[in-house]
């Protein structure tokens, strides 16, 4: 019994590496972040459109975090409408791959 929970963790951890999931970064979605700024909440907000330049910003991000005992959001720009950029625009500058600290929303 011991040798396959050993195994099934080692399966596990490299399906996160290989796959390149972050447990420093959780993903948000737009009305959750919402809620997060009007609550006036502090946190950190990586802002993803999938390319390589993005990709790269949060495996360096991830490295941070990590070495820092902290955590932050990650939200796909790809995902949101115009109307829902331009909101979270409203709150502070941003470009498709940003990293925002916010701070009392």
């Amino acid at each position: 019994m011991k040798k396959i929970i050993t195994k099934i963790s080692a399966l596990l951890l490299v399906t996160i590496i290989l796959t390149g999931c972050s447990l420093n970064i959780s993903t948000i979605r737009y009305k959750k972040l919402m809620e997060k700024l009007n609550n006036k909440e502090t946190f950190i907000l990586l802002v993803s459109d999938g390319s390589d330049k993005s990709e790269a910003l949060e495996k360096t991000l991830d490295i941070v975090l990590s070495e820092n005992g902290l955590e932050a959001y990650k939200i796909k720009s790809k995902r949101l409408i115009t109307s829902q950029k331009n909101e979270i625009r409203n709150h502070f500058k941003l470009n498709d791959s940003s990293i925002v600290f916010i701070n009392k929303g």
